[in-house]
Order: C-alpha cells, then structure tokens, then sequence
C-alpha cells in the first residue's frame, strides 16, 4: 500500500475514533481532504472491515430523499494464529494491523503428529488465559504450515515421503486441508497458508518491503524457502509449490530429500548447516541463539560463514530475479545482525550475475519483522482477504463457538 494512502486510512481512522459518526462528506471537511479522496479510502476501509456504515441518525425526522450514511469504526476484530514450526508450535492473537496482543510457544514434532488443529486451539486457549483478550473478538484465523500448501488439498509431498521414513505414510494432518478442521474447532472462517509466504506477505504490510508489489522473501530459519508477492498477490503455482527454491537441485548425486528428489539446496543452505560449520572452532553446544549473539557482537568468523551461505544462495537468487523482476530481494530478519552478513554475500555475487541496470534498481535489504513476520502476515492475509466475519452483536448462539472453544 502506497504511504499516501496508509496516511489517509490512519488519518480517517484517527478522525472516527472522536469523532463518529459522520458522513464522507463530514470527514472530507474536517480533513482537509477532496470528497473522491475521502471516498476511496473509505470504500477501502470498508471492504477490509475496519469501518461500519449506516443510515440511521438519533434525532432525525423522516422526510423525503436518501438519508445520509454515517462511518464509524467496525467492532474490533481479532485474528487467531496458529504456526506449525518444524519443531515448535505456536499461537497468537493479533489485530488487523499487525499488532501481537498475545502468544504462546511450546516444543512440537509435526512430523510425528497425528493432528495440529487440536494442540494449537489448546495453545490458543494458553495464549487468551489471562491476556485480558474478548474470545468473541476473534473473526477469524489462519494456520501457517512449514509445507508446501494448496487450498483444499492439503501439501503435495510425494505419498513416501516424510522426513523419518520415506516408505513411511505422511502425517493425516499434513495429506489433508487442515483449515476446515479449524474453523469447527474455533467457530470462524480459517485459512491455512505456507509460512514462508505469510512472512513474505507481513515484509510487504509492515516491514522492510511496505509499499511494494513485487517482492521475494527469502526462508532462513529453519531452512531455505521463498515467499513470492507478484503485483501484490501471493503467488501459489498449480500446486503450491511456487518460492520451494530449497528444492533446486545442486547436487545429482546428493542425499535423498523429502520432497524425492536428491541433493536439494536445503540440504546446504539451513541454519543447522552453518552451526555444523562453526563447531570446529567453537563449543560443541552452539545453539542458533548463540550463532544470533556473535553476529551481533561481530564475530568475524561467524559473519564469514553466513556471508558464504549468501553467495552460495545467489546464483538461484538471480534465476529469480531475471523470471519475476521483483523490486526487492528481503532476506529473514531472524538471524538478526546475521542476516546483514547474508545479504552482504548475496549482494557481492548476484552482482556479477545479473543485468546491470536490474541490479542497480534491485533492493536487497534484510527483513525488519524477524520471528513476528509470519504473525503480521496472517493478519494482512486475513484482512486481504475479506476472511473475518461480520462483529457479532452480541447473540448467544453467535458467540457460543469461540467462546466455548477457546477461553478455558
């Protein structure tokens, strides 16, 4: 969204929040702001729920002609977070705008699970015990998956393939949609989506990629993936599998992956695969955490590595630029001031692999958002999407699926 507009929607906004209701041509006036300039926003502003409008005016007498409509803020709506990590899982509450009101993290195995809707509504139910939060605030929810993912049909992994057992079955949850499953459990709209793309799509609403259309996230942490933003829209392919740039193939020899092929540049290109570079030199405990706090404190070996890991990344890097000319490269934040060092690496080489004019315009920049990427992402998705039901008004039956599902 271009900064012009997001200051008109936040200046609209501001102006309701003291002063509704009032009709487009009120707010016009009050702002300062042309009578088209304040009715697109506010067709804007509708569409995605953040505003109600209505005809009714206490102390009005009815007479002839169309009454006026008035604009006041929408009810506040919440969005339900569940993010299926590859050895973590959490859940979150946040606001349309990005803003975490509330989460919970524990340690999970999804490849050893036989279901995730249920752990996550019980994590959820963590995260809203004592937070303070209405349950019936929540519209809607997302899931985010550490998969390759396609609505209605679940990931498309090969039928041998998991990470433990390649003649082992996948998991149910993962051979299924899970989205349906937990719209019944929680009582409103749900959509699962790939983790990868959500924190692409929270870069591009919130963080190092705000007003942009075109954009590649990159996937570090845990291992290498890509979410795609093409003239604004996430782009999924016939089955999902768009941004998978972990399974280019870099060696025909390699090891077998899990997605069937053999020596795919996950394999290499990880966070795991940096700490076991470093452990000659360093303690044989070296977590990620550590990994984050000598990047932090400059450790020149450590930049070195995750500098390397950037190089080794950037000849795909410019395949992808010279198919989807994108306007920026944003690397994951997560590695903190490592993912400057990454970006470094990738920069000294795709330089000498693309076009010089592509390059010079090319923004490569590390993401702003680190671990709430995927959060911020869901509640863009969620208002991109028009996800969110309409604010309950206060009905027993309405309220009876969240309230009953979730709060304890």
């Amino acid at each position: 969204m271009p900064d012009r507009t997001r200051a008109t929607n936040e200046r609209i906004v501001a102006e309701l929040e003291h002063a509704a209701p009032l009709t487009r041509r009120e707010l016009a006036t009050r702002l300062a702001l042309p009578v088209t300039t304040v009715t697109s926003a506010v067709e804007r502003l509708l569409l995605d729920g953040t505003l109600r409008e209505h005809t009714d005016e206490p102390g009005r007498t009815p007479g002839r002609g169309r009454p006026p409509r008035h604009l006041a803020l929408a009810a506040r709506q919440l969005v339900a977070v569940v993010v299926v990590g590859h050895r973590t899982l959490e859940a979150a509450v946040v606001t349309l705008d990005g803003v975490i009101e509330t989460r919970a993290v524990r340690p999970f195995d999804p490849r050893a699970a036989d279901d995730v809707v249920g752990p996550g509504v019980a994590l959820l139910r963590q995260a809203l015990d004592g937070s303070g939060l209405d349950p019936e605030e929540i519209g809607g929810a997302v899931l985010a998956l550490p998969r390759p993912y396609r609505a209605g049909a679940g990931s498309p992994w090969p039928a041998r393939s998991t990470i433990r057992d390649p003649a082992a079955p996948p998991p149910a949850w993962l051979a299924t949609d899970p989205a349906p499953a937990l719209a019944d459990a929680l009582g409103v709209p749900a959509v699962a989506e790939n983790d990868a793309n959500l924190a692409a799509l929270g870069e591009v609403a919130r963080g190092a990629a705000t007003g942009l259309d075109d954009v590649v996230y990159v996937d570090l942490v845990p291992g290498f993936g890509a979410g795609v933003v093409a003239g604004g829209a996430l782009v999924h392919g016939r089955l999902g599998f768009a941004g998978e740039l972990g399974h280019v193939q870099v060696d025909e020899h390699g090891p077998l992956c899990v997605c069937g092929n053999r020596g795919c540049l996950i394999r290499v290109a990880t966070v795991q695969h940096v700490i076991e570079q470093l452990r000659p030199t360093y303690p044989a405990s070296l977590t990620f955490e550590d990994v984050v706090g000598l990047a932090e404190a400059e450790d020149p070996d450590v930049h070195r590595v995750l500098a390397d890991l950037g190089r080794t990344l950037a000849p795909i890097l410019a395949t992808v630029c010279l198919v989807l000319d994108p306007q920026a490269i944003v690397v994951d934040g997560a590695l903190g001031a490592g993912s400057r060092a990454v970006v470094a690496g990738i920069r000294e080489r795709i330089e000498r692999a693309l076009p010089r004019r592509v390059f010079e315009e090319l923004r490569l920049v590390p993401g702003t958002l680190a671990d709430q990427a995927e959060l911020v992402g869901a509640a863009a998705l969620a208002s991109s999407t028009r996800l969110l039901r309409a604010p309950r008004r206060g009905g027993a039956d309405e309220s009876a699926a969240v309230a009953g599902s979730v709060p304890a």
